[in-house]
């Protein structure tokens, strides 16, 4: 049961959040219950990706860029005795978080308002730190990494996915580019494709890709597995349980893996970083 309390935060959050990052939300299912009920669902499902890549025991989760909270109320249904925190720049959508979490009774469950570059807590006080599609719209790429390696404990792991920009799809506005797209190029290519009123939404934008975020694992002493390698190859099998979009990516896979050339070409994807998205576990060693 949603409170009145949690319909006016959401009230609140959707009139400003168009203009601010989510440019084509609507409600899932035409109302807010189903919009709940939808995002819960979307949530329970990232939370048992999250442990299938990380089946480790758990007592404490960060979520950097944790939105209106679907994740971490996920998670904290899921681990009812783990400190789950959400930590988001945009105070209406803490409000909602928090709101909900009260409706729900994640009672485990806390939302900060606050920045992946600055985190506020001391080192080490994570088992497992959650950054989803959100690296690309911070200020500072290998600051916000630097910070979330800092508050890992040793042994603990940040699990990051992002869009891939040598991928030829900008997914937020929802317009073809050019890999690692320069930003004026990218305006005009908004106006051209329709995206015009949205283009200056392209300033905050981080054309992250796969070197560029491997370099600042290596910087601040995490080792990574590039999870879109086995992403690549359930597709080839016929698993499509992890495909979300680019079904037709997927299916052309499964036909090179019908005629035996799956796995070199995955290889080759693989070596180029031609792909949608980034994804990644990466680990804090722990020291000898």
């Amino acid at each position: 049961m949603i409170s009145s309390n949690t319909i006016g935060a959401w009230e609140k959050w959707i009139n400003v959040t168009r203009s601010r990052c989510h440019l084509h939300f609507d409600l899932d299912g035409g109302s807010l219950d189903s919009h709940v009920k939808i995002g819960l669902e979307a949530g329970r499902k990232t939370a048992a990706r999250i442990v299938g890549d990380f089946p480790r025991p758990l007592s404490s989760v960060l979520e950097v860029g944790s939105s209106v909270g679907f994740n971490c109320l996920a998670l904290s249904e899921r681990f009812p005795d783990v400190s789950i925190i959400g930590i988001e720049p945009d105070g209406e959508a803490c409000e909602v978080a928090a709101a909900m979490s009260l409706d729900f009774g994640a009672a485990n469950a806390r939302f900060v308002e606050g920045v992946g570059e600055c985190l506020p807590f001391p080192d080490a006080s994570f088992d497992l730190i959650v950054c989803h599609t959100v690296i690309e719209h911070v200020n500072d790429v290998d600051t916000c990494i630097a910070e979330m390696a800092r508050v890992l404990r040793p042994g603990g792991c940040l699990h990051l996915d992002a869009p891939n920009y040598l991928w030829p799809w900008e997914p937020h506005l929802r317009i073809v580019i050019p890999p690692l797209c320069p930003k004026p190029l990218l305006r005009v290519l908004a106006k051209l494709q329709g995206a015009g009123t949205h283009a200056d939404y392209a300033n905050h934008l981080k054309m992250v890709y796969p070197d560029w975020v491997e370099r600042c694992f290596k910087r601040h002493g995490l080792r990574w597995t590039n999870r879109v390698e086995s992403k690549m190859l359930l597709a080839a099998s016929g698993d499509r349980s992890q495909i979300v979009a680019y079904g037709r990516a997927a299916s052309i896979l499964a036909i090179l893996q019908s005629i035996g050339l799956a796995r070199l070409a995955i290889s080759i994807l693989l070596r180029t970083g031609l792909y949608p998205s980034i994804l990644y576990t990466a680990c804090k060693r722990i020291s000898d």
